[in-house]
C-alpha cells in the first residue's frame, strides 16, 4: 500500500466511525445494542466509534456495521 493511501484510511476510517455513531444515535441504540445486534464484542464497537480501529481491519468491520444498520 502506497503512504497516500496509508495516510488517507486512518481519516476515512475516522468519518465512517462518525457516521455510525449518528446513525446508531438516531435509531436510539445503544452501543450494547448495536454490538449485540452486529454479534460484536462491545469493546470493538466502542473501539471502532473512537477510531482505534486499524484501518487494515476495518473494511469489513464498516460493511457489517453499514449491513446491521441497514435492515
Amino acid at each position: 500500500m502506497s503512504t497516500e493511501a496509508e495516510a488517507l484510511l486512518p481519516y476515512e476510517v475516522g468519518d465512517f466511525a462518525k457516521l455510525v455513531r449518528e446513525v446508531r444515535e438516531r435509531r436510539g441504540w445503544s452501543h450494547a445494542q448495536l454490538a449485540e445486534a452486529a454479534d460484536m464484542p462491545l469493546q470493538a464497537v466502542l473501539d471502532f466509534e473512537a477510531a482505534r480501529t486499524r484501518p487494515a481491519l476495518a473494511a469489513g468491520t464498516m460493511r457489517h456495521l453499514v449491513d446491521v444498520m441497514m435492515d
